[in-house]
């Protein structure tokens, strides 16, 4: 078994339901719509760092991505473990614009 792989789904599980919960608070807190319209009009700056912080982990994403492909492209190694720590990355850093976005709609 490759333990870089291991790790990567080892440290997916946990973001993945810290993501997955936060998801579904947010979803019932927007049942209450002008609460969740003035807290965003309120907490402005949390939307730009929600804003922010979402096209960073875009950001990374991508490269995981292209780093992936190099690594099928190339077949170098280097590639492989990069995508892999990028990719865990990426997820991190979604989670925590979530929790931005949380923020600003007053959780």
């Amino acid at each position: 078994m490759d333990i870089v792989m291991l790790l990567r789904a080892l440290a997916f599980i946990p973001i993945c339901i810290y993501i997955f919960f936060i998801t579904f608070d947010m979803l019932r807190r927007l049942r209450k719509r002008d609460l969740v319209s003035s807290m965003l009009f309120l907490r402005f700056e949390n939307v730009v760092l929600w804003i922010k912080y979402s096209a960073l982990a875009i950001f990374t994403g991508l490269i995981a991505a292209a780093s992936i492909f190099l690594y099928y492209a190339l077949d170098m190694e280097e590639f492989r473990v990069l995508g892999a720590v990028l990719e865990v990355a990426f997820l991190a850093m979604f989670g925590y614009s979530l929790r931005m976005l949380d923020h600003a709609m007053g959780g």
